[in-house]
């Protein structure tokens, strides 16, 4: 069970003076980037008081953690297509992370991956959310909205217009291009910058031109 509370806060929940002792300046780094953190923190419900050990991540609408207590959570035999041994397990059980390699990418069982297993809250399962991958990967969903030359770009380290995609959660990625960011060989979406979007408007222009003029011209051959 998750504890959520929707009203929005001033200041981020985890600046208060309870959790000065767990959560350090790189948690709230993570935390801002929405991601879960590596242990356990303490956190009390606001309705019953009690405290949990908990998993915790961040609402930066509510300026609220958003928490699941660690004795809710399933501790996997099996994760990112690897078998967790008793070590691992244990640690798991503990609200630890674990290293993992040799990760099986989904819908590319060619490539492999490794990082830090922890739960995730906003998934519910056990994750790694920052994997670096053996070789270069576009995921399956990019796979299917882009031609087999703008796959092929990406994974020879250039980049395609994202203008006709829709990121993992169905938005439109209108101004953005795709590209393979070597040091973890993940793909990463940007923004073009204002010159680009010109460059990229002006050659649009002329290719339209070119096209008129094309047409015109067989239109007088007949």
């Amino acid at each position: 069970m998750k504890f959520r509370l929707d009203t929005p806060l001033v200041q981020p929940e985890y600046e208060r003076e309870e959790y000065a002792s767990e959560i350090t300046p790189d948690d709230k780094a993570l935390l801002a980037r929405g991601k879960t953190l590596q242990h356990l923190v303490t956190v009390h419900n606001s309705i019953t008081g009690e405290a949990e050990r908990c998993h915790v991540a961040f609402n930066p609408s509510t300026n609220r953690l958003v928490a699941v207590p660690h004795r809710d959570v399933k501790i996997p035999e099996f994760a990112e297509g690897r078998r967790i041994d008793d070590a691992g397990q244990k640690i798991l059980r503990s609200g630890g992370s674990i290293p993992l390699e040799g990760c099986t990418a989904y819908g590319d069982t060619e490539n492999t991956y490794k990082g830090i297993l922890n739960y995730d809250v906003y998934r519910g399962r056990y994750t790694i959310s920052d994997p670096v991958y053996d070789k270069p990967y576009v995921p399956k969903y990019l796979r299917d909205q882009l031609s087999d030359a703008d796959v092929k770009t990406l994974l020879a380290g250039g980049q395609v217009s994202a203008d006709q995609v829709k990121d993992s959660f169905g938005e439109p990625m209108k101004n953005k291009v795709l590209y393979v960011n070597p040091r973890d060989n993940r793909t990463y979406s940007r923004f073009l910058s204002r010159q680009e979007r010109s460059e990229a408007a002006e050659a649009s222009h002329q290719a339209s031109q070119g096209a008129d003029e094309s047409q015109q011209g067989r239109g007088r051959k007949r």
